[in-house]
């Protein structure tokens, strides 16, 4: 499990999955996009902050 921070400070608790070389997010997206009210053409950044935590930025 992670943490996904909005620049609005709502915290998302995501797990993780692992791939060969790459992580995913898993059962996330669609929680995420209700509660922020995200359009079609939005923009998702993700920085890795720390251990476990991701800061999430996102354009409309």
């Amino acid at each position: 499990m992670v943490q996904i921070i909005t620049t609005d400070r709502i915290v998302f608790s995501v797990m993780v999955r692992k791939s060969r070389s790459s992580y995913f997010f898993h059962d996330v997206m669609f929680n995420m996009i209700q509660s922020l009210l995200l359009t079609n053409k939005s923009l998702l950044l993700f920085f890795y902050k720390c251990s476990l935590t991701f800061r999430l930025i996102h354009f409309y």
